[in-house]
């Protein structure tokens, strides 16, 4: 099933690529495929962006995660992120990676994070 590539889509598809990093019972190959791609990502969504870059440095069962994100972004400055959304059941992953592997090829210098700040953290208005 295509993804909509609106920026609701957009939100939607990265919400489901963080949920099914949260989450236990995922796929490992498809985590480990996801955390491959989505360095090469250039997010739509502060919030997302920020949650991303606290589990991309984080190996811990979801457990642990579900009880110490919201404080890992607090310490990063995002004490407002609710963090529920991410536990809730990702919706067609398998779609949205592949939609995640569209938008990579499609422009890599859409997809570029070399506008970042050094942090890689950045809320958008």
């Amino acid at each position: 099933m295509p993804f909509n590539d609106d920026n609701g889509g957009t939100l939607a598809t990265e919400r489901t690529l963080l949920a099914s990093l949260c989450q236990s019972g995922q796929d490992d190959l498809l985590r480990s495929q996801i955390l491959q791609l989505l360095p090469l990502y250039s997010w739509q969504s502060g919030d997302h962006r920020a949650v991303y870059d606290v589990l991309a440095r984080w190996t811990a069962e979801p457990a642990e995660i579900r009880s110490g994100i919201a404080a890992r972004l607090t310490r990063i400055g995002f004490p407002d992120i609710d963090v529920a959304p991410y536990f809730e059941p990702a919706a067609n992953l398998r779609g949205a990676l592949e939609w995640l592997r569209e938008r990579i090829a499609r422009d890599p210098r859409e997809t570029s994070c070399s506008d970042s700040p050094p942090n890689g953290i950045h809320r958008s208005e």
